[in-house]
């Protein structure tokens, strides 16, 4: 049986195979819980054909959007997943502003799920599957403190962008997966650029190699929101 959810779209990231889409439920000026639509697939990633609207367009964070769903579908700690309906567009029905988005900041008191543990690359980046397991979210959306986004060469010489920061006086540093992040810090030269105000959505994605990684999946500001880029 179908059912709607309305949803501010907080990320629409990348995912090995697709797209993963994540918000969380808005009725006018007031928030609910984290929505994370997945398909039927293992991995639950989105297609392209899968999450745009009726005119082709792809969901853009900021946008408020009615989507059709079938069952909610939690998989370990990713508790937020809904199976959509995939015969049915979605529909855009407005855009959230700077405003809004400051009363759905979650409150973080302590490590962003677990810290501890860190790849070679990052800063309490991940959590070992037998702990992660263990976990009840994995969605958070945040208020960074110090906020840089590092670019510079990684493996086999590819450059990457992360996203390094506090939240609640601890340090991260994780890898940013919101593709209109990645693309406008790739065109500017390696090395550290520094955000004043921004938002995180962050998401702690699918089991990799023994480890759930920290990612970020969208980097908001207030600019982004008003359609004039970061």
């Amino acid at each position: 049986m179908t059912y709607v959810k309305r949803i501010a779209c907080l990320a629409n990231s990348w995912k090995i195979g697709g797209a993963c889409v994540a918000g969380k439920e808005i009725a006018g000026d007031r928030w609910g819980g984290w929505i994370r639509p997945v398909s039927v697939r293992p991995a639950g990633e989105l297609s392209q054909e899968e999450r745009h609207y009726e005119n082709g367009q792809d969901p853009e964070v900021g946008d408020i959007v009615d989507i059709p769903l079938t069952e909610l579908r939690p998989s370990a700690y990713q508790q937020e997943n809904h199976v959509i309906d995939y015969r049915r567009h979605w529909k855009r029905v407005g855009r959230c502003t700077w405003e809004q988005l400051q009363a759905a900041v979650d409150t973080v008191v302590g490590p962003l799920w677990e810290n501890g543990h860190s790849s070679s690359r990052g800063i309490n980046d991940c959590v070992p599957e037998g702990n992660a397991t263990k976990l009840g979210d994995s969605l958070c959306l945040v208020r960074p403190v110090d906020l840089d986004l590092i670019v510079g060469r990684e493996w086999e010489g590819k450059r990457r962008v992360r996203g390094q920061f506090s939240v609640d006086g601890l340090r991260y540093r994780l890898k940013v997966t919101d593709p209109v992040a990645v693309s406008h810090f790739l065109g500017r030269p390696d090395g550290t650029h520094r955000i004043e105000e921004a938002i995180l959505c962050l998401s702690l994605g699918e089991i990799f190699r023994g480890q759930a990684y920290k990612l970020i999946a969208a980097v908001i500001t207030r600019s982004r929101l008003e359609g004039e880029g970061l």
